[in-house]
């Protein structure tokens, strides 16, 4: 084990919230390894924990840490980024949101595509459209504007935009040449179908996860509920990485907590 700095240690004891601030490199990371290891330490069980990374693959940087520590176990643990909690919760809350949330059949269980399924279902849906002129003199092989209209979709959720505040932003701050205002018109139609062929058949691709979540359960007193009664301590890994959308979630959910840790 590391010899923690005064300043780390107090934050590592800390019984209340507290945010820290430092540039990478700068050991946030190392303390709420140490936060996590001073709970589970004292007793707290391993479930009531819930750390959120920014990246999946940050995620053995804490289950690492405990093996190594020695520590009890652990394996109730919970370290996950904010889509797989998305995902998860989505499908928990499911009867809860899905009729709010604009889904035909709510009744339906919902499927989670995956980016491939998801490449599939959008490349449905621009094949007649392409037949038809539009995308007409884009400089994009048909395969690259499936790939740019879902990235579209799930950076605009991530931003905690909704569809079609996406659309006319892009219609409002585009300055180049007028033309690729129809580009625009014929992805905005594109992204407008895709998402309408989701909300009728119970579809779920990672940015109607994120708006159903974002909008319909974040903010939801009975998710409040269930999320206090699950959690005690949330640690958030380098929270200044997660997206708006991520950082909406601990900013709505830090007050269900005991503590909070980021």
């Amino acid at each position: 084990m590391i010899n923690l700095t005064p300043v780390q240690e107090t934050a590592v004891s800390t019984p209340t919230t507290s945010f820290l601030q430092g540039p990478a490199g700068s050991g946030k990371t190392t303390v709420l390894q140490h936060r996590l290891l001073r709970l589970l330490a004292a007793g707290e069980p391993a479930y009531t924990i819930l750390i959120l990374v920014a990246e999946p693959d940050h995620q053995t940087i804490y289950t690492d840490f405990l093996h190594q520590s020695g520590v009890g176990p652990y394996a109730d643990l919970k370290v996950t980024t904010y889509p797989q909690m998305a995902q998860e919760m989505v499908a928990l809350f499911w009867p809860l949101v899905a009729r709010p949330a604009g889904f035909a059949r709510p009744y339906q269980p919902p499927t989670f595509l995956s980016y491939d399924l998801a490449q599939l279902l959008m490349w449905r849906i621009i094949t007649p459209m392409l037949t038809e002129g539009a995308f007409a003199n884009l400089r994009l092989r048909p395969q690259q504007i499936v790939s740019q209209l879902l990235d579209t979709l799930n950076r605009a959720a991530l931003n905690a935009l909704s569809l079609d505040e996406a659309i006319q932003r892009q219609m409002d701050t585009w300055v180049g040449e007028p033309e690729r205002l129809l580009h625009l018109a014929d992805a905005a139609k594109a992204a407008r179908q895709f998402r309408q062929t989701c909300l009728h058949n119970s579809l779920l691709d990672l940015s109607l996860v994120i708006e159903v979540f974002d909008t319909q359960l974040v903010q939801h007193p009975e998710f409040h509920r269930y999320f206090s009664e699950r959690y005690r301590h949330l640690l958030v890994d380098n929270v200044e990485e997660q997206t708006p959308a991520g950082q909406n979630f601990v900013a709505n959910l830090m007050q269900a907590t005991q503590t909070t840790n980021a």
